[in-house]
């Protein structure tokens, strides 16, 4: 529990670090300013071959990243990349949930520029949502839509803008640049319908105690990534700190 309750008041009281708090505008202001917080996830295999990406984002100056736990499962190392080519170091999962389809990661890093967490409480269907993603194959993306429905007691939204395989762990935007969820699963056979996490869910999350890994996860060999790893050197990541 202590290890999942220090990161989210970090994002939220460190008014030094770059934080990306922005004003509602258009799409290009709001891709201008919220991309170099989103980053492409690069898994590797034990051989240092990758095999799998995904999209991402950083959620506090210090290297603390969201994406979707489906991107690293099976990975034995990762790498993130933001859109200018730099390249972020692993340290370790702070936090990961099959059932909600989240890894929250520990990246080296200092004076990251990051996304903050908003809230979902009070979206609404119809509400104006951006996602920007690192597609497979395709150079950076940003593309809008509606949110269509809520799913699940809220805990999942539904949205029409369109995403592609890769786009997983993509943030949800509103039109203040605040993330209200995590991009999971991308629509098949041209239904224009996707799926994210909402943020509100995501902090019911990093307040309760972690789950226990799934038998295939807690199984995982070959150099694979294991649950909760740290880096001795540093303090537990507090994730109650970015709940308001």
């Amino acid at each position: 529990m202590k290890v999942l309750l220090q990161i989210i008041s970090l994002v939220f009281g460190l008014a030094t670090f770059p934080l990306i708090n922005l004003n509602a505008g258009s799409i290009p202001e709001i891709l201008a300013k919220a991309r170099p917080a989103v980053v492409q996830i690069v898994a590797v295999d034990a051989n240092q071959n990758p095999f799998k990406t995904g999209t991402g984002f950083f959620i506090s100056s210090d290297g603390v990243l969201l994406t979707s736990n489906q991107v690293i499962v099976g990975a034995a190392n990762l790498f993130a990349r933001t859109s200018t080519g730099a390249i972020y170091i692993f340290r370790g999962v702070v936090f990961r949930s099959s059932d909600l389809d989240l890894a929250v990661l520990k990246f080296a890093g200092r004076g990251v520029s990051y996304l903050e967490l908003g809230s979902s409480a009070h979206a609404a269907e119809g509400q104006r949502v951006v996602v920007i993603g690192r597609p497979e194959g395709l150079d950076w993306t940003v593309t809008d839509g509606v949110i269509s429905a809520f799913r699940d007691n809220r805990t999942s939204i539904e949205i029409t803008a369109l995403m592609s395989p890769g786009s997983s762990g993509s943030p949800v935007l509103d039109e203040s640049g605040q993330v209200i969820g995590i991009a999971t699963s991308v629509s098949k056979g041209g239904e224009r319908l996707n799926r994210a996490i909402a943020a509100e869910a995501l902090k019911r999350a990093f307040l309760a105690e972690p789950e226990q890994p799934a038998d295939d996860e807690s199984r995982e060999t070959n150099g694979a990534l294991k649950l909760r790893t740290t880096n001795p050197n540093e303090q537990p990541t507090d994730l109650s700190e970015f709940v308001q």
